[in-house]
């Protein structure tokens, strides 16, 4: 995992009290506790402007930095980098072992990918739904142009916009579940469509029928005697 140290300020002539002000417009998250942490830390030692956090910040070599930065983040009741580093570790573990209820070799109990379609793999032997190593299954009516889906599944891990970690065959088959909803519900809405057009001259013609009918009724209200 990446870290970085972010301190919020415009000039570097800003007081810190202006910087701590500016700390709590950050994003709520981490970043905001650690930089309000850091800067915080300066007042204490007699700086007094951004430029003079930031030159210190520039004079330390990375092992410095990351010690700071794990001083804030336990100042802030965080934990420290290397907890971090380690409990996304565990979960990269677990995941892999887990994934899709994948088993150890990295195989699943699929359908077939495409909308509607409940074909899936068959054990030759028992008859039974076989698991498969697949990234996402196809059967062999659909498969065309899912070459690549076929291919074993790897755990494939990168970095969301935030810096986590996410795991890419997740995102993707978030992805793909959107999608498939997103296409049956079109087409259900297609479907309503095209029968509301087909049944719409026969209303016309209930409705003309009705007002036909109308016509030759006479209508008698009594009044009062």
């Amino acid at each position: 995992m990446s870290w970085s140290i972010s301190i919020p300020f415009v000039s570097r002539s800003d007081s810190l009290p202006a910087v701590a002000d500016a700390a709590r417009a950050l994003p709520e998250g981490d970043d905001r506790a650690v930089a309000r942490q850091i800067v915080l830390r300066g007042m204490t030692s007699g700086m007094t402007t951004a430029g003079d956090l930031l030159d210190e910040l520039a004079a330390m070599s990375p092992a410095e930095r990351r010690a700071l930065l794990d001083q804030a983040r336990v100042g802030a009741g965080l934990p420290s980098t290397a907890e971090t580093s380690a409990a996304a570790a565990r979960k990269v573990r677990a995941q892999m072992i887990n994934d899709d209820a994948r088993d150890e070799i990295g195989r699943a109990l699929q359908v077939c990918a495409q909308v509607g379609c409940k074909n899936f793999p068959i054990d030759p032997v028992t008859g039974a739904h076989a698991p498969h190593a697949a990234r996402r299954w196809w059967c062999s009516e659909h498969m065309a142009g899912h070459e690549d889906d076929m291919q074993p599944w790897t755990m494939r891990i990168g970095y969301g916009p935030s810096g986590a970690i996410v795991f890419l065959d997740e995102v993707e088959r978030d992805i793909a579940t959107a999608e498939r909803e997103a296409e049956a519900r079109a087409a259900f809405l297609a479907e309503r469509r095209a029968a509301r057009i087909a049944e719409w001259p026969q209303v016309e013609a209930q409705d003309a029928a009705q007002a036909e009918a109308l016509k030759g009724d006479n209508f008698k209200f009594k009044g009062a005697p």
